[in-house]
């Protein structure tokens, strides 16, 4: 499905539950950044940012940037 490396370097904040839990889940905080090769780890990346969008529509808060998430969804949905 994904066959492709996505690093996601100081693009996006990181402030929302969701992606703090997969820093957490993939040792992010260890490096203060978080590489994801396998397609399983970027479908996660790929649910929060659907999930985020959602939100977004719906009016609920969020503190990431509406136009990066997008990105991010375009991105990983190639």
């Amino acid at each position: 499905m994904f066959n492709q490396v996505f690093t996601y370097y100081n693009v996006l904040l990181i402030s929302t539950g969701r992606f703090i839990e997969l820093f957490r889940k993939y040792h992010g905080f260890e490096d203060h950044k978080l590489k994801l090769k396998k397609p399983t780890q970027l479908q996660e990346v790929l649910n929060i940012a659907r999930e985020l969008l959602a939100d977004i529509k719906e009016g609920k808060p969020v503190f990431e940037k509406p136009n990066k998430i997008h990105q991010l969804r375009t991105v990983l949905e190639m």
